[in-house]
């Protein structure tokens, strides 16, 4: 049951990044929609993603899933994110 939810948060996680660069590739997306919708996705989408995990898991308060913007903030919860 673990593993199942750990690979669903892996495709919710990239899926969109994913379907990105099919756009991309298929010449279905120009070059600049590409790299704003990349920026929001890393900026924006991935942390929190990664903090509305940390939450449901009861690592931090729901207050800090924004705190997961900040540059390196991320870097310590990465076990917790990504292997567990």
């Amino acid at each position: 049951m673990k593993l199942e939810k750990l690979w669903l948060f892996y495709i919710a996680l990239m899926l969109p990044f994913f379907l990105l660069v099919f756009f991309l590739k298929k010449n279905l997306l120009e070059s600049t929609a590409f790299v704003v919708l990349t920026l929001i996705y890393v900026l924006f989408y991935n942390p929190l993603m990664q903090g509305w995990k940390l939450f449901n898991k009861g690592i931090i308060k729901k207050s800090e899933i924004f705190k997961m913007m900040i540059p390196f903030y991320p870097t310590r919860y990465f076990k917790e994110v990504f292997f567990k």
